[in-house]
């Protein structure tokens, strides 16, 4: 029987995975991760997830290779990690009051077979003033987080509205993954 790798360096990915209790590896898959020019965000997502398996791949031929790969999309621009506080507070400010679309695209690859799907999930931020802001950078979370935030921790008193699936927004689309999992044969 193959084992499961989830190829992700993220702990948000690895802890909604362990929830399964499924045993699992990790991999992480060093890969450039820049947007080629006018490349669509759509697009985008699916290239990088789909390039972190075939990298994972390579190392690991014969296991059930499960990759993600998440970034928001706001104002027709790929917006993924912040460079630093003041960017990462530029976004914040950005997105008060206003609705982004989240993209996960995951896949998975066992065998010969390649199972893409990308999860697209609307999130709608309150307003935000500049206390909640600056309390929430505080915090740190926003590090290493597409947009500056994480759904699943503190950001939630940022967010007024979802429309879409949490799991996905947080990194891994579970429905889509568990009907994957648990299919019949």
């Amino acid at each position: 029987m193959s084992k499961i790798l989830l190829a992700t360096a993220s702990p948000a990915r690895r802890q909604l995975f362990s929830n399964l209790n499924i045993p699992f590896d990790t991999y992480t898959s060093n890969i450039d991760e820049h947007a080629h020019s006018c490349e669509l965000p759509y697009d985008y997502v699916q290239r990088i997830a789909l390039e972190k398996a075939k990298h994972a791949r390579q190392y690991n031929p014969h296991d059930i290779i499960i990759t993600a790969d998440t970034i928001i999309e706001f104002n027709d621009q790929i917006i993924g990690k912040p460079k630093d506080y003041k960017h990462a507070k530029q976004l914040l400010i950005a997105f008060s009051g206003q609705t982004h679309r989240v993209l996960t695209a995951m896949v998975i690859m066992q065998n010969d077979e390649i199972t893409t799907r990308t999860e697209i999930s609307n999130v709608t931020f309150r307003s935000l003033s500049d206390r909640l802001i600056n309390w929430y950078l505080d915090t740190g979370e926003w590090q290493h987080r597409a947009g500056a935030y994480a759904i699943q921790g503190n950001a939630m008193s940022l967010i007024k509205s979802i429309n879409g699936c949490i799991s996905s927004i947080i990194g891994l689309p579970m429905p889509v993954l568990t009907d994957y999992l648990f299919r019949e044969c």
